[in-house]
């Protein structure tokens, strides 16, 4: 079904003001703390609350991820799985520039759990 044009872009400009995101988790490299499957929520990004330990999502080499961040200097985050043997993280493609992040987790759901 077709949505009419009004209500099309009534659905674009109210999902550019929403400040938050909604994810499911794919892959293992986040394991125990997030499962395949499992849904977060994500705050859009602001560099006022990203810290070491907060957990992200980010695009890289046109991917997203979620990752841990593991250290923050100047304007480069470095990030890693909390399953480091699985995760494809900051020690393969280096650190995260700032325009990289896409938001901030702020809530998890394990569907499954």
């Amino acid at each position: 079904m077709r949505l009419p044009t009004w209500l099309s872009r009534f659905k674009v400009n109210f999902l550019s003001i929403v400040p938050f995101f909604i994810y499911r988790v794919v892959g293992q490299s986040m394991e125990p703390c997030l499962h395949e499957n499992d849904i977060v929520v994500a705050l859009k990004h602001s560099n006022n609350f990203l810290n070491r330990g907060s957990i992200i999502i980010f695009q890289k080499n046109n991917l997203k991820m979620i990752k841990r961040i593991n250290k923050i200097q100047q304007n480069k985050i470095e990030v890693e799985g909390d399953n480091s043997v699985l995760s494809n993280d900051s020690r393969h493609f280096g650190p995260l520039q700032n325009n990289e992040i896409i938001g901030k987790v702020v809530w998890a759901f394990h569907p499954h759990r």
